[in-house]
């Protein structure tokens, strides 16, 4: 099953799939080849996508600590931004990609959306 899968997604390479199958991101031909593949092999992806989403955000808080960790052994202050602060870090991020939507047109629009969810 590993070899199949294996070869599946070497196909729909540029696919991104979400804990449903019917959440399906990617080129057009991507979908396609995802949606031809057997119910048993579109489920197995969609499990290994999601067992891959979780070790990534795991690796991403890992990271993080590391991070945090070297910062302070190195002397630097680490603290935690506080509510307001964030509240403007949040409005400036707002700001900043409605502006980069206007610029990237349909494709910034679909990204933006995917990066909302």
């Amino acid at each position: 099953m590993a070899a199949v899968i294996r070869a599946m997604i070497g196909r729909a390479s540029g696919l991104r799939v979400h804990k449903r199958a019917d959440e399906i991101e990617g080129s057009d031909s991507a979908r396609i080849a995802f949606r031809r593949l057997a119910s048993d092999i579109q489920s197995a992806l969609v499990e290994v996508g999601v067992r891959a989403e979780q070790r990534g955000w795991a690796q991403a808080r890992q990271n993080g600590v590391e991070t945090k960790r070297v910062f302070v052994e190195h002397g630097l202050k680490v603290i935690e931004p506080s509510a307001e602060m964030m509240t403007e870090f949040r409005a400036i991020g707002r700001i900043m990609m409605d502006e980069w939507v206007k610029r990237a047109g349909p494709d910034g629009e679909a990204i933006a959306q995917a990066l909302s969810r």
